[in-house]
């Protein structure tokens, strides 16, 4: 289908929502649409009517359409935010839940899991799996919602499974390209069952934030795209 060239870019669905299949519109002698045949009350084919349509009002759609577009796109970045601060405001020391149970507590609901559950799920993969210092209780808790969208059940389901693979693979890439790792205590660089306590309370409180909101970040790009 062309468009003219003023319409192209932000106005490529332009064509979708003024072709109604039952004519070939045009602006001047520029086609935006190709013929559709319907059929008669008879059943037997009927050829489509060409329709003039002035320029102006075109291009008026085609503004309305951009406004459209750019107040759901505004919507989305605000959900976003929305949901990062969520499991920002979960993560907050005086409500005391772990890096891992902040992340997919926020997520949970998405996919028919309730938010109890998924708070007891999480709870011994924060600290880097309970305090061994491995992977980022952040991390962890954002695999556990890709499997949750994505994860396969059926036994036959290897699509499944390979896409989760894939998305788990990506997310790394994404958090090492912010992180430069997704070590726990490389990212704390203290020891969680041996350091000194004040020292870790100090580095959690200052470092893992971050960690939380990256995660929730990345998440919210990548099951979106994947969708």
């Amino acid at each position: 289908m062309q468009l003219l060239d003023g319409l192209r870019g932000d106005y490529s669905l332009l064509s979708d929502s003024i072709a109604f299949c039952t004519n070939t519109y045009k602006v001047g002698d520029a086609p935006l649409g190709v013929p559709c045949s319907t059929s008669g009350d008879s059943g037997s084919p009927r050829a489509a009517t060409p329709t003039i349509l002035d320029t102006n009002f075109v291009y008026g759609f085609a503004n309305r359409y951009k406004e459209i577009n750019i107040q759901n796109n505004e919507r989305t970045v605000s959900r976003v935010k929305s949901r990062v601060n969520e499991a920002l405001e979960c993560f907050d020391k005086s409500k005391k839940f772990l890096c891992s149970q902040a992340i997919l507590s926020t997520y949970c609901g998405d996919f028919g899991l309730d938010r109890k559950s998924a708070l007891q799920l999480a709870c011994g993969l924060g600290a880097g799996m309970g305090r061994l210092g491995h992977t980022c209780g952040a991390v962890s808790g954002a695999y556990l919602v890709i499997g949750l969208k994505h994860g396969k059940y059926l036994p036959e389901d290897n699509e499944s499974k390979e896409k989760t693979f894939a998305l788990v693979q990506e997310f790394e890439k994404r958090f090492l390209e912010r992180n430069q790792t997704t070590v726990c205590r490389e990212i704390l660089g203290v020891d969680l069952i041996h350091g000194d306590k004040q020292t870790i309370t100090e580095r959690v409180e200052t470092l893992c934030p971050k960690m939380v909101q990256d995660a929730a970040e990345i998440i919210e790009d990548i099951l979106g795209r994947a969708d």
